[in-house]
Formats: structure tokens, sequence, C-alpha cells
């Protein structure tokens, strides 16, 4: 989410917010969409700071991180599910 993004959205009513990220990593970052490095501190927790965000100011922040920090080269390949006709 863009910080113009986050800025925009009202927050008041929240109670809470939690934040998500599953992916490809190393200590400390994650593997954007974009195949670039993700900072966890600087690129995320960070925006939603009271200063920086103050629709959250007092509320509980949850993040949650899951990602692989293996270093073998990993290649998916996706088959259509869809029965013939």
């Amino acid at each position: 989410m863009a910080v113009t993004e986050r800025d925009r959205h009202d927050h008041e009513s929240s109670d809470l917010f939690i934040f998500v990220a599953m992916s490809h990593g190393t200590e400390g970052c994650f593997l954007g969409s974009d195949g670039e490095d993700v900072n966890i501190y600087d690129d995320i927790i960070k925006q939603f700071r009271s200063d920086m965000c103050e629709g959250l100011m007092d509320k509980p922040k949850v993040f949650i991180f899951q990602q692989c920090r293996g270093t073998g080269i990993f290649i998916f390949h996706s088959h259509d599910l869809q029965t013939p006709n």
C-alpha cells in the first residue's frame, strides 16, 4: 500500500490494524512482487507509526511476516486445472 493510499483511508473507526505478508526473503527483508527487497521496518512497520498514520494512534498494530529464507533456486510450474471439454 502506498503511503498516499494509507493516508486517505479512514482508520478512526478501526479497533486495530493487522498486516500479513507471505513471501521469500532474507533477514529483515522480504521479496516484493516486483522482485525487489522490501525492508520490513523501513518500508512497512515505520509507515504505520502514530506520527505517520494518525488514524491508528493508540491502537494495537499486529504485523505478521512469513518468509522462507532459503538460498536455493526454486522453479514453480503452474498447471491449468480446468476439466477439458
